[in-house]
């Protein structure tokens, strides 16, 4: 069987694992012939399992995968022939196997039923003397492990009257049945239940206490699971008097080039101060005539773009950031609130022209006119605008000198090029022989 041959067996059975001389030419050939006298190194086997725990710190897991060579003096240098080879890496002296990255067993079973959940890595190692190669394939399996879940409230600060929100989350995925109990604590060591206080809300009716908020839940590995979050301060009352946020400045002006990316920020996060110290300042875009082309951070007030801006389709845009305190009466959205005003502007890049036309021309030998083809460019960027007798748009052929460029040449300006023969061409006798 001829090299070659075995490389087509090996494309089909995709963890195979077999022993491959580099030299050309069939494999006795490349067995008795020239190099007769070189043993090949050899793992022993064609497949090993390893194991390694998620969550592990990333780096080595496991004993070296290592080959045996009968010529002592041989350099054994091993790889990872997998593609993409994920999160590992191989030490080529050695063989030994390192993770690059912690490793998520439900990451890796994402998108799929319980009845088929892909928990392991296939990788191909192959080792080679320069000469001869072998390989083996390692099946890494990722061992599931008990996670904590995490409970989250919507406030540092718990305020007499204003309800508290908890959710919980575990990465060990399939949150169910989820109970609560709510405690208060003076000093965040000695916890007493709140009678009824049993529902993911709690509205504090006294000052001065830390909440704690505990879940009980069953989740993907197990029943019978507990988690739960305390607030970093105590309940405080309700503040005496307290106004609507306010900016320093009710105008403001952004400047941003065209085609910045999405999610680039523009100019610093937009801050406004509040009359009460803790309170949780949320940041909303009003109407605008933006067009849906940015977005604003609600916890940070930074703005960024959304979609690709185009200078030439508009330069300006006008927008209202309002900033509110969600504890003032109302909902969110209605709350008073400190207001600014942004004008963004798009400055302007030199673009590319846009080329259309034929651009797989046929010509008729014998034609009355020289021309192949005729192209259209356009410059957003043109000051005069697009099929201007002023266009700034010019023509040329790229690679004159060392190509068929020389048989050609562009007759035009503007936003017409035509694509033309120097001379007619001869179908029988073509010049480019």
């Amino acid at each position: 069987m001829s090299y070659r041959a075995l490389l087509g067996v090996l494309t089909v059975l995709p963890f195979l694992v077999l022993a491959v001389l580099y030299t050309a030419g069939s494999l006795e050939a490349a067995g008795q012939g020239q190099n007769s006298q070189n043993s090949p190194p050899d793992f022993g086997k064609t497949k090993i399992t390893l194991s390694v725990t998620e969550n592990a710190p990333a780096g080595v897991f496991g004993g070296p995968v290592t080959a045996t060579d009968a010529d002592n003096d041989d350099t054994l240098h091993y790889r990872i022939i997998t593609r993409p080879r994920g999160p590992f890496e191989i030490a080529s002296d050695t063989g030994q196997l390192r993770t690059t990255e912690p490793l998520n067993y439900e990451a890796m079973s994402i998108h799929q039923t319980p009845s088929y959940m892909l928990t392991y890595y296939y990788l191909d190692i192959g080792v080679s003397d320069g000469s001869a190669d072998d390989y083996i394939s390692v099946e890494v399996n990722v061992i599931d492990v008990e996670e904590e879940g995490v409970v989250d409230l919507l406030w540092n600060q718990p305020q007499v009257g204003t309800p508290i929100v908890a959710s919980v989350s575990d990465p060990d995925g399939e949150v169910s049945g989820v109970t609560w109990q709510w405690a208060s604590s003076a000093d965040k060591s000695n916890w007493t239940d709140i009678s009824g206080a049993t529902t993911a809300t709690y509205t504090p009716a006294d000052s001065g206490d830390y909440l704690r908020a505990t879940a009980s839940y069953t989740d993907r590995r197990d029943s019978g699971k507990t988690a739960s979050a305390a607030s970093d301060q105590a309940t405080r009352a309700i503040p005496p008097v307290n106004t609507a946020p306010s900016f320093t400045s009710t105008t403001a002006t952004r400047s941003v080039r065209e085609n910045t990316p999405s999610g680039a920020h523009l100019g610093a996060a937009f801050q406004a101060s509040d009359t009460v110290d803790g309170d949780e300042i949320r940041y909303f875009l009003g109407v605008t005539d933006d067009d849906g082309a940015f977005d604003l951070e609600p916890k940070t007030g930074q703005l960024k773009v959304k979609d690709q801006l185009n200078h030439e389709s508009q330069e300006t845009y006008s927008l209202s950031v309002f900033a509110r305190d969600p504890t003032l009466a109302g909902t969110t959205s209605s709350s008073p609130a400190g207001t600014v005003a942004v004008t963004i502007t798009v400055t302007d890049v030199n673009e590319r022209p846009k080329v259309s036309g034929d651009f797989d021309p046929e010509y008729q030998e014998n034609s009355e006119s020289l021309l192949v083809t005729t192209l259209t460019g356009v410059d957003e960027d043109d000051k005069y605008g697009p099929f201007h007798q002023n266009s700034s748009v010019g023509w040329l052929i790229d690679g004159l000198g060392d190509s068929d460029g020389d048989f050609f040449y562009m007759d035009g300006y503007g936003d017409n090029g035509h694509l033309k023969f120097l001379v007619p061409p001869d179908f029988e006798n073509p010049a480019d022989q």
